[in-house]
């Protein structure tokens, strides 16, 4: 069952029945529920002594990372939009994004160092891709051709900016002659490395 918001068709969103924030949703088109991970915490009792430090959870921007080496990996598209899923927590904005991220993988697997990043003491791994934003409608249109060369991710609105910000962020620690390349601008999203 899908929700329609300015004539889009978006998929029901599971939130947290006490804090209200979204923590996935429900697909009808695939009948998958996709959670959140970096949004979702599991802890277990521990019995063993000292107690047990559980490791640190992926970000979204490394959940997203891992989204699209599996996306590639799967279809052997490197280009994907990040499309906002519907949110409705009291927090949420009331109107559905009107543009989104263009994102065109180039190398899925770097490692950078920048004294730009005192406290980054070991190299980070990344993966470098363009990136653009468009909007709603263009983007719509791209998942509605026959031959379609781009892949639809959904994402949560707030995690979307997150990944805007990420970007942009790591586009300034690179070189001038290296930012853009025609419209598109250049980015660094890190990569989840159990530690």
């Amino acid at each position: 069952m899908y929700e329609e918001m300015d004539g889009v068709s978006q998929a029901i969103h599971l939130s947290c029945a006490i804090c209200e924030a979204q923590l996935g949703y429900f697909n009808d088109r695939t009948s998958a529920v996709t959670l959140f991970k970096w949004k979702v915490s599991c802890t277990t009792k521990s019995i063993t002594f000292p107690p047990f430090s559980p490791p640190r959870q992926p970000t979204a921007i490394e959940c997203l990372a891992a989204t699209l080496l599996a996306t590639t990996a799967r279809t052997g598209s490197s280009k994907a939009l990040l499309i906002p899923t519907l949110e409705r927590s009291k927090n949420a904005a009331p109107n559905l994004p009107a543009r989104v991220l263009h994102l065109w993988t180039l190398n899925p697997a770097i490692h950078y160092v920048s004294t730009l990043l005192p406290d980054e003491k070991a190299p980070i791994p990344a993966m470098k891709l363009f990136y653009e934003t468009i909007d709603r409608r263009a983007a719509d249109r791209m998942l509605e051709r026959v031959a379609v060369d781009v892949e639809e991710v959904a994402f949560p609105a707030d995690a979307i900016a997150e990944v805007a910000a990420a970007l942009d962020a790591a586009n300034a620690l690179l070189p001038f002659n290296e930012k853009a390349f025609r419209e598109w601008q250049v980015g660094l999203l890190r990569r989840w490395e159990v530690e």
